[in-house]
């Protein structure tokens, strides 16, 4: 037995009966991998809950990455700036490095 449950609430909740047997739960959502449990059996009555967490296709980059690579583009820019100053500097008063 196949059984398609879609699931449009915000919450992304579910609930649905099935007859006693084993399953494999799959979840799909645009933008993350499939999420495929193992094995599970139900019995008649029963009620079984699971949190599933779907991870993003895409990991975003973290901010303190982005901070970073800016603070360091920073520096760099600021050194070179202060290494022209003073090669400009030895070269008016004639002196070399």
């Amino acid at each position: 037995m196949h059984l398609v449950y879609w699931v449009n609430a915000p919450t992304g909740e579910y609930e649905f009966l099935v007859p006693q047997g084993i399953y494999v739960l799959t979840v799909t959502a645009d933008g993350y991998h499939e999420y495929r449990s193992a094995a599970f059996e139900a019995q008649e009555g029963q009620v079984i809950a699971d949190v599933v967490q779907l991870q993003p296709l895409h990991q975003p980059i973290p901010a303190w990455v982005l901070i970073g690579i800016g603070a360091l583009g920073a520096l760099l820019v600021g050194a070179g700036l202060v290494w022209i100053m003073l090669s400009r500097g030895r070269k008016r008063s004639g002196d070399s490095w």
